[in-house]
């Protein structure tokens, strides 16, 4: 299945889910883990690469950044309302903030409740992540920053590298 990224109000097909990532590996898992209750889901990172315009602005308002990664799946039960609804079953909502100058989220240990996981047709989730500053300076977000979007196995042990500028 084709990586997807998205700039803006843009769309661009990757015909390969490689064209985005630094080739760096994340350790260790690369598997869905069953943990008690739970279940681990696979791996991965996301590095903002801002311009310089961008870093300077959040840097001198003490901004954070939001890294925000929706997981959702098919449902064996296609009756649930959410899924007849929207044609999406919301699996986990995760967000990391960044402080200070860091820019790599690590999406390690994100764990779903297994019920969840096992109402799931095909565990291979869909991965869609968002990036916006967290404004905590000003009441509106000052990034506009490429998503990811793609499947898990295909976003799985890699870094992935989303571009930002300030909103104009």
């Amino acid at each position: 299945m084709a990586l997807l990224l998205f700039a803006g109000c843009t769309t661009s097909n990757k015909e390969n889910a490689d064209d985005n990532n630094t080739g760096e590996q994340v350790p260790p898992n690369g598997d869905f883990v069953v943990i008690g209750d739970s279940v681990e889901m696979p791996a991965f990172e996301v590095q903002i690469e801002l311009t310089q315009r961008a870093n300077k602005k959040i840097d001198e308002l003490k901004e954070t950044i939001i890294v925000s990664a929706f997981f959702s799946g098919i449902p064996i039960d296609k009756t649930i309302p959410e899924y007849a609804e929207s044609r999406e079953f919301m699996v986990k909502d995760y967000r990391i903030i960044l402080k200070n100058d860091k820019r790599i989220a690590s999406f390690k240990a994100v764990k779903i409740h297994k019920d969840v996981f096992d109402a799931l047709e095909d565990k291979n989730i869909e991965v869609l992540i968002n990036i916006y500053s967290e404004r905590t300076s000003t009441n509106v977000n000052l990034l506009e920053c490429e998503i990811l979007q793609g499947m898990i196995n295909d976003i799985k042990g890699k870094r992935h590298i989303l571009k930002g500028e300030l909103i104009e």
